[in-house]
C-alpha cells in the first residue's frame, strides 16, 4: 500500500480496493452491519459516506474497539474492486460513494434486512 498527499489529507492508493459502506447518517444498526460485513471481508475498509447519528459519533470517539475509518475523500473511485453496501439496498443512500456503483466497474454485494419497496 502507498500513501499520498491529496490537500493535506492521506489519500489511499492501492489495488484492487474493497470498501465496506451503509447509509447516510448512519445508526447502530448500520455500525453493527458494517462490522459484521468486515468478519466477512477482512480485506475491506469501512467507510462512512457521510455523517452519523450523533450518538453513533460519541460512541466510536469513547469505544475501546479500534475501528479504523476511511472518509470518502480517501477513495479512488478507479482503484475500487468491490462495494459492500450494508443496512440499505438503495444508491442514492450512500452519497458520493454512489459514482464508484454507477462507473460499473466494480462488483457489489448488497446485505440488506429491510423489505423490498412495492
Amino acid at each position: 500500500m502507498s500513501l499520498g498527499l491529496h490537500k493535506g489529507m492521506r489519500t489511499i492508493i492501492l489495488k484492487q480496493m474493497q470498501i465496506i459502506t451503509t447509509h447516510i447518517m448512519a445508526d447502530f444498526d448500520a455500525l453493527a452491519c458494517m462490522v459484521a460485513a468486515k468478519k466477512l471481508y477482512p480485506q475491506a475498509h469501512l467507510v462512512f459516506p457521510g455523517s452519523q447519528e450523533k450518538k453513533v459519533r460519541d460512541y466510536l470517539k469513547e469505544s475501546p474497539f479500534a475501528l479504523e475509518f476511511l472518509s470518502p475523500s480517501q477513495i479512488d473511485p478507479e482503484e475500487v474492486e468491490l462495494v459492500i453496501i450494508v443496512d440499505t439496498k438503495l444508491k442514492e443512500r450512500i452519497g458520493d460513494l454512489a459514482k464508484i456503483v454507477e462507473l460499473g466497474r466494480a462488483k457489489v454485494h448488497i446485505y440488506d434486512h429491510h423489505p423490498a419497496h412495492p
